[in-house]
């Protein structure tokens, strides 16, 4: 029975935890928007304003980029834009920094990926 009870006891304690560890990347991205979604996830940062959206290649409808802007006045800051499938990076802007306002577009990439955008500072 005592051993029962240390095995609910350390899997109590590991799920607290694992609750709380934040990954590494976690400090450096505030924000995002995930295709789909309607708006942004809210973390608190009030004076921030992000926007995601995704952008259809003009002339191959197979084809479509994410794009993303933000306006975070005083800060200087950068906006993201990805297209994912799952964990996978299949295109990306890379972090385009810049004060107060900045914007991302990825690469153009099969529609059957998610577009994504992030931003942080």
């Amino acid at each position: 029975m005592k051993i029962k009870k240390r095995v609910v006891q350390l899997l109590s304690v590991g799920l607290i935890c694992g609750s709380l560890s934040v990954p590494a990347s976690a400090a450096e991205v505030y924000q995002g928007w995930s295709e789909g979604e309607l708006n942004t996830k809210n973390v608190g940062i009030e004076a921030v304003d992000h926007n995601g959206w995704v952008e259809p290649h003009p002339d191959d409808p197979y084809l479509e980029r994410a794009a993303g802007e933000t306006t975070w006045n005083g800060v200087y800051h950068y906006t993201r834009a990805r297209m994912e499938s799952g964990d996978q990076v299949i295109t990306d802007s890379f972090r385009q920094w810049g004060w107060d306002y900045t914007n991302a577009r990825s690469p153009y990439a099969n529609i059957l990926y998610t577009a994504k955008t992030y931003y942080g500072n």
